[in-house]
């Protein structure tokens, strides 16, 4: 409840004001979900549970095909918008592969086989914590749609390569977090290509946009081409 107050309050300042009020926002949440945790009689059910932030990513990724798409409305059918718009309709499709082809179903599996007060902590680690900064990380790469389609002849700026990388990396980087918090599996290749993604695009600033999104859809292919056989639930859990 306390959280919910800050971030009304929040709501009532100006931007610069605002931040800091949804900043104290956040802390106050992630102080609750640690203290909660740690407290003994919470009954995660665990289908319910991991469905529903699920449900969470998949909106998350919607609303960046919407954003995506009300900028590509706005502007000129130029080729540049046509291979920009492509790249990140290709771009979220394999974000959603990376999630939902065997990570989902891995987590599930590995938090229904803990019990008790263990359950409760692990499930607050990998969902209600890491699953946080994966949601920002969509929120950064539809910020960097919106500017990439908006202006899709513009070379790529340094605010839209870091909201690029950036996401994609708090993306990449909080899916193998929630993995290895659920089962020990630490997803080496997932780590490597999305430190080496975000990296790459620092040297795309004053280029072509579709540049920048053609190395981060590299990047999600790489790692599709890594974990393409953890998709069978056989080599998955």
């Amino acid at each position: 409840m306390l959280g919910l107050g800050v971030v009304t309050i929040g709501t009532l300042m100006e931007p610069p004001q605002r931040v800091w009020w949804w900043s104290a926002a956040i802390v106050f949440d992630l102080a609750a979900g640690y203290i909660g945790g740690k407290a003994q009689g919470w009954d995660v059910r665990v289908k319910h549970f991991v469905e529903r932030h699920a449900l969470i990513v998949i909106i998350a990724l919607g609303e960046s095909l919407i954003v995506a798409a009300s900028a590509v409305g706005g502007g000129d059918r130029s080729s540049s918008l046509i291979l920009a718009g492509t790249l990140a309709l290709l771009l979220t499709c394999l974000l959603w592969w990376t999630y939902f082809s065997w990570v989902r179903e891995h987590l599930e599996h590995h938090l229904a086989h803990v019990s008790g007060a263990h359950r409760t902590q692990v499930g607050r680690d990998a969902f209600s914590f890491l699953h946080f900064p994966l949601v920002c990380g969509i929120i950064g790469i539809a910020v960097a749609f919106e500017k990439i389609l908006g202006h899709a002849d513009d070379p790529v700026t340094l605010p839209v390569a870091a909201a690029l990388g950036g996401g994609t990396l708090l993306y990449l980087g909080a899916t193998a977090a929630a993995v290895w918090r659920t089962s020990g599996r630490v997803l080496l290749p997932r780590i490597a290509v999305s430190v080496a993604a975000a990296v790459a695009l620092v040297f795309t600033v004053g280029y072509a946009p579709s540049l920048a999104l053609a190395v981060v859809v590299a990047a999600a292919l790489v790692v599709a081409a890594f974990e393409w056989r953890l998709s069978d639930p056989e080599h998955s859990n």
